[in-house]
This record gives C-alpha cells, structure tokens and sequence, in this order.
C-alpha cells in the first residue's frame, strides 16, 4: 500500500493520556459552528465523509502540525474509542460504504441505497484525472475512492474531480445548492497524510481541511442545518504495516494501529462532545444509513456490536 518511504516519525508524537493530548491543542483556533443548533433532524438532507490515511488516534489529536484538527475536536465532537476495521486500505474503504472488511465489487453499498432512495451521492476526489477513474495518477489513488470499489452505473456522472473550495464540482454543488445527500471528500495522497510532499504531510492535510471545512460550514447547505460531517482515518499507523494485510482489527483491538480519530461536526453537536463508546467503520455506516433514513443495515452494520452514533453527538 504505501508506495513510498514516508517520512512520518519527526511527525509522530510520543503515546500520551488522551486527556494530555487534547489539552496540547490550542483554544479558541476554530470559531465553532457545532453547537449551534436546538434540535437535531429526523433524517438529514446531506452527510459528508473524509477519509485521511495511516494515522492513529495519537498521532494527530494533540499535534501540533494539526492545529485545526484539533480545534475541531475541541469545538464539535470527538469519538475517543474507535476503531479502523482491517489492515490494509481497501476493506476500511469497504467497511464504511459496504459493512465488509473486504471489497466486493458486485455486493451492496451505501451508494446504490443512496439511488434506491431517490437520492444522489457524488464522491469528490482530488486530482482525478477523469470522471470515476479506476486506474491511479498520482498522486490521484483510485483505491481510495471508494466509487470506484463498486460497479455502479452513475459513477461516471457522479464520481467527479474535487477542484478548489473557490471554484471546480463540489464549489459548483454548493453554490447552486445541488450538494448530494450522501458526500465524500477524497483529498490526493499529497494531503490525506499518506505521503510527504510539502515538507510535513500532517500540517499539509490540516491546511486543506481547514481550507475545506470552512468553505462546507459557510455554505447554505450546513447554515440551513440538516448536514453532518465526519472526519476519519482508514486505519493507523505500524512499522510494519504493509506486511498485515487482511489483519482483522477485531481480533486486534489494544493495538494502536487500529486505534484511529473521528471528528463529528454538526449545528447540533455540543461543543467538547466526547464518547468513549466502542465505534468502528461499520457504525459509521450504520449511523449514515440512519441519518439517510435508510432502514436496512448493510452487513456488518446490522451487527449488534455496530453501535450507532447519533445519540452520543446529538445527531
């Protein structure tokens, strides 16, 4: 999976308290937009996900190249006990759209339940070359396009280039008001921390986050309410980690390889909200479908152990 030596340890903190590491981030750096709202909606009218790459929980709550990650965390909500579901990429991306922690290109997934619904989802990545490209350019990595895991008919119209938060498809989405109701953010591997390419690949992703987050949470489809972000990571960071494919992060839950950070942000998630509740990539598809108002769980998402997030972020 990693193609490249990254150069992440100068990045990579020393394993602290998690309490210590929040308390590392710097107050009053994001002026929320979380906890604004009064009472949440049934269903929502857009969900958005992003996806960054092979960080643990501690390696970026309470660092300091991730000031505006942090200041998320701070100011929305922060899941403190959830896991990755696999080693390596693609069954993290499967478990999020499918509920399996292994591709299946003919099974369900969340997009066809999207379209079933009578709604649309798109999948923004950026520096695709063309419309659902299934074949890598760098620093364009198809796999981590999870449209392209699937054989669906509307990719082509629906998996588009990401652009620029002031110009491209998903600016366009939103000043017209056309943001599909189910969203991924697909940065390149130059800003999802997978590679170093600016000198600091977590402070690289943070800034685009920030550019980001701050271009969807002005925009009228968060101010109108009804829209939900998730920001997570498809599994942590080990030494060895290209030698653990088909690791199943289940039987390895004290391993901080599967240990990874998510971040909830919505108009009705109260400042500082914080779960420790067991969480993984099949309860965040399980959390989308409720939130879509879909009534089926897909695979692993309809597993007891799959808990729901809404009550903990007041979604």
């Amino acid at each position: 999976m990693l193609r490249r030596s990254i150069a992440l340890a100068a990045a990579l903190m020393s394993t602290l308290a998690l309490g210590s590491l929040l308390a590392a981030a710097p107050a009053g750096a994001f002026t929320s937009t979380c906890g604004t709202g009064h009472r949440h909606p049934l269903h929502y009218r857009h969900v958005i996900v992003i996806m960054y790459e092979n960080h643990s929980l501690n390696q970026v709550i309470g660092n300091r190249n991730a000031p505006y990650m942090n200041s998320l965390a701070h100011s929305c909500g922060l899941a403190t006990n959830y896991h990755s579901t696999a080693h390596l990429s693609y069954p993290d991306y499967s478990a999020v759209t499918a509920g399996l922690n292994y591709p299946s290109r003919v099974g369900n997934n969340i997009f066809r339940q999207v379209n079933n619904s009578g709604r649309r989802w798109a999948v923004y990545s950026q520096s695709m070359p063309h419309p659902c490209q299934r074949t890598d350019a760098y620093p364009y990595e198809s796999g981590h396009n999870p449209a392209t895991h699937y054989s669906l008919a509307t990719c082509s119209s629906s998996s588009l280039a990401l652009g620029s938060p002031t110009s491209g498809p998903l600016d366009h989405a939103l000043r017209s008001r056309t943001l599909p109701a189910y969203t991924w953010l697909v940065p390149d591997k130059c800003h999802d921390m997978h590679d170093v390419c600016y000198g600091n690949a977590v402070l690289t992703a943070d800034n685009w986050t920030k550019a980001w987050i701050t271009r969807i949470v002005h925009s009228h489809a968060y101010q109108a309410g009804g829209t939900a972000i998730f920001l997570t990571w498809d599994e942590g960071w080990k030494y060895n980690l290209n030698s653990l494919s088909g690791w199943d992060c289940y039987n390895h839950l004290t391993d901080n390889s599967c240990h990874v950070a998510t971040i909830v942000i919505s108009p009705y998630t109260p400042h500082g909200a914080r779960s420790s509740t067991f969480f993984s990539h099949y309860s965040l598809l399980k959390t989308t479908e409720q939130m879509l108002g879909i009534g089926t769980y897909l695979n692993h998402a309809a597993d007891p152990r799959s808990v729901g997030m809404r009550w903990p972020f007041h979604l």
